[in-house]
């Protein structure tokens, strides 16, 4: 492990001197860096098309065809490749962070990063698995962003645009299979036909999966075992000169065995010499039974019972955008439903629970639908005022059904006779929330000279909302799919045990309504060279938690300072861009798990005093020769709480303490998912041969280690890692057909996305191994 850490220390050092040779204007496009010197980047971080080196954020950039030519198929894949960025899965929620801070892991957060495909807001943070399919860019915005994309995009924004239907017949294709025993797969295809010429349409699916990386000794056979379908259907009709829409209709099954497939850590406890420390009985019994086949690290096998993961998802939008005078009226409706249904192994270890299967499983299913409708007006560019002004109105509904199967002791011996050492106690939690946002929006720009401007923007916020919540305990099957009700008076007995709370909300109705200003100074000293600086104020509304506890939390608030500039050098071949920040969070809303007595794990979740990020960010491309450029992106990020005295305890402060709500003072400490230094540098080699061009595209990602709970437990953490990717292509100048070997993670470093406390074992986690060393071939053709 030490020698894991000082590899990357040394790596980080290294590419942070690369850096001084040429950084982009944020463009992180490692694979297609010449995108940024064959044309200028569009992006729309401001609710309008504008020039990627004079938006006055911070934000990387990512085209369709690099993600293509790397086979980046999803969010947390791409985010493994960006600095500051960490998106992962995890049994109850997947987790998005930007720069150390976003929603911790529970149903009842809204995601405080948020993500819009073609400016349709999806709420929920599993709705970002299947959002990287047939796209022009991805635009990753960093920081608060209220005022274009609302009260919820507090840590940043993840702004997707899909690509439209053209006026020219046009077809793409690409067909992927790993050359390793994963067996990965993918079969894309897209095609764009002109009905009229008024009218286009394009249809776009892809089919993809794999039979697994991870070996199972239980079951003899590999995991995640994945088979995902998408498709899209899209229309561009302009049916009168000065009106222009586009439409589609998007959906997608994601199926996976073996979900979360995960190692053990720590069995027998690094604890056990402590005074006091009792072996869990689950890790005496594994040792017992398996011996020397028992887990203690990273080596890509485990011995746990098979979960899955089952998601479906239905979005429909439209955008209608009609030229009044000189001003344009744009109107964006949207719908998106999805349902999802998980089944993780807390203790994932082949020991027989009550019952005779698995220990703790865990299930979540989530039902989830909304309507979003979203108007603006536009001014023209150009002149001394500038100004947008907007409406925005939501509602959604949340069904959430969380059940967890207590079966690693014999729970039911409390509650005799009703109940025995036989009886599989299981617990299951409903949340119900219906809620609606209100919002309207303006931004005013003034340009008293041609290099001078000073925006001001404003967002005003309602977020009403009603909850309901019901706790149960009973008794259900390994599979969690044949929940029975106790008796009330044996369920208040064995919730004296279990812990948690058959109560409902104590305000089940909130409303929260805050004003959130913008100001940012920009300017130019000319077309190269460009500075800014900004403040904005960002805020998220309270809810009510998805838990064994009753649980209501405020809101969120946070004042963001950002100064930043981009510069172009010798004839536009280098680009450079820095970016300085500071966000001050009040009122973070934390969600952290703990133990109880009985060995089961609570989720809790607080309102932390005070927390901040802080940190610099460079970028760039430095294009040599048409056949030559190098590429980077870093950033130093300090993120810590400033103020969070009753933060729960770690696992060894909870044993030493004796006491199931031991807490800690976090204040000063480190944030979850936020590593001191992190950030990629790559290079592109383009070889002619005859009328052909062999490419050759290598980037390097490196991570100082970073906590992975908000506990800051040293055994919940990813140490430094630093990994090497690799494209090779080949294929004639036109781009017509290329043939790719792709290779990721070629040095095979060894890391895990997500750890998380093994219940009723003090110093045992869990952790879900990433994918180690891949190679795979990739056809595509485009016309």
């Amino acid at each position: 492990m030490r020698a894991i850490q000082h590899q990357a220390n040394v790596t980080c050092g290294i590419v942070a001197a690369l850096i001084g040779m040429g950084n982009s204007a944020n463009a992180q496009d490692r694979v297609q860096v010449s995108a940024a010197n064959e044309g200028e980047i569009v992006v729309t971080a401001q609710r309008r098309a504008q020039s990627l080196q004079n938006v006055p954020i911070s934000v990387s950039v990512v085209t369709g065809d690099s993600l293509q030519k790397a086979a980046i198929r999803s969010i947390d894949d791409l985010a493994n490749r960006l600095p500051a960025v960490r998106i992962t899965q995890a049994p109850a929620a997947d987790i998005l962070n930007i720069r150390g801070f976003g929603s911790g892991i529970n149903s009842g957060f809204e995601q405080a990063v948020a993500t819009f495909v073609d400016g349709s807001y999806r709420g929920r943070s599993r709705a970002i698995r299947a959002a990287l399919f047939d796209i022009e860019r991805v635009e990753v915005l960093k920081g608060p962003q209220t005022t274009f994309f609302g009260n919820n995009a507090i840590a940043g924004a993840l702004n997707i645009t899909t690509r439209k239907p053209g006026n020219d017949f046009q077809v793409n294709g690409s067909a992927l299979h790993s050359l390793e025993g994963d067996d990965e797969f993918s079969v894309e295809g897209g095609i764009s036909l002109p009905v009229t010429d008024r009218l286009s349409v394009r249809a776009a699916t892809r089919w993809s999966g794999m039979n697994g990386f991870i070996w199972n000794d239980l079951v003899d056979q590999s995991a995640p075992h994945q088979r995902d379908w998408v498709g899209r259907l899209s229309i561009a009709w302009e049916p009168v000169e000065g009106i222009k829409s586009n439409a589609r209709l998007d959906r997608g099954v994601l199926r996976q065995e073996g979900y979360l497939a995960s190692e053990v850590i720590g069995c027998p406890s690094p604890y056990a010499s402590i005074a006091g420390y009792t072996q869990p009985n689950v890790c005496t019994r594994y040792l017992a039974g398996y011996g020397d086949r028992a887990e203690g690290r990273l080596d890509l096998h485990t011995s746990a019972p098979s979960g899955h993961s089952h998601y479906i998802y239905d979005e429909a939008a439209i955008t209608n955008r009609v030229a009044v005078g000189d001003h344009a009226l744009t109107a964006t409706t949207s719908y998106f439903k999805h349902h999802s249904r998980t089944l993780a192994q807390l203790i994932p270890l082949p020991v027989a629970g009550v019952g005779g299967g698995a220990l703790f499983p865990n299930a979540s299913n989530e039902g989830y639908h909304s309507l979003a409708q979203e108007i603006r007006l536009e001014s023209p560019t150009g002149g001394f005022i500038e100004y947008m002004l907007g409406a925005y109105y939501s509602r959604s509904k949340l069904s959430a059904d969380l059940e967890s199967g207590f079966f690693f002791a014999p729970f039911g011996v409390f509650a005799a006779p009703v109940t025995t050492a036989a009886t599989p106690v299981a617990g299951q939690i409903f949340l119900d929330q219906k809620d609606r946002t209100f919002s309207g929006f303006g931004s005013l720009a003034l340009n008293p000279t041609e290099r001078l401007q000073l925006s001001l923007g404003l967002r005003y916020s309602v977020v009403r909302k009603r909850a309901s919540r019901l706790s149960l305990l009973g008794t259900d099957n390994s599979e969690l799919t044949n929940f029975v009700s106790l008796p009330d008076t044996t369920q208040d007995t064995l919730r004296a045990i279990l812990g948690g709370s058959a109560a409902n909300y104590s305000n089940p109705v909130r409303t929260d309504r805050k004003f959130m200003p913008s100001i940012n100074l920009r300017y130019k000293f000319d077309e190269d060279f460009m500075t800014y600086a900004s403040y904005t104020k960002g805020f998220k509304a309270g809810g009510f938690g998805g838990s064994s506890l009753p649980d209501e939390f405020g809101p969120e608030d946070v004042d963001a300072y950002e100064a930043g500039a981009k510069l172009s050098l010798l004839g536009r071949k280098l680009f450079l861009s820095i970016a300085a920040f500071r966000s001050e969070y009040k009122g973070l809303q934390e969600a952290s798990n703990i133990f109880t007595p009985a060995g089961t794990i609570l989720s809790v979740i607080r309102n932390v005093g005070g927390a901040r990020s802080q940190g610099i960010e460079l970028a760039g491309s430095f294009r040599i020769s048409s056949a030559l450029s190098f590429n980077s992106e870093m950033s130093w990020l300090d993120a810590k709480y400033t103020s969070f005295a009753n933060a729960p305890c770690t696992s060894l402060q909870t044993l030493m303490v004796g006491q199931a709500r031991c807490v800690q003072d976090l204040s000063g400490k480190r944030r979850p998912w936020a590593p001191t230094l992190s950030g990629t540098v790559g290079a592109s080699l383009a070889l002619p041969v005859s009328e052909y061009q062999l490419r050759i595209d290598p980037s390097l990602y490196v991570s100082k280690g970073y906590y992975q709970s908000a506990t800051i437990d040293a055994i919940i953490r990813q140490p430094g890692f630093a990994k090497l990717d690799a494209v090779i292509s080949f294929g004639p100048t036109t781009r017509v057909w290329e043939v790719s070997l792709i290779g990721r993670n070629l040095t095979d470093e060894r890391t895990a996305s997500f750890r998380n406390n093994v219940g009723t074992s003090f110093g045992t986690v869990f952790a879900v191994p990433d994918r180690g060393r891949s190679v795979s071939l990739q056809i595509s053709f485009r016309r």
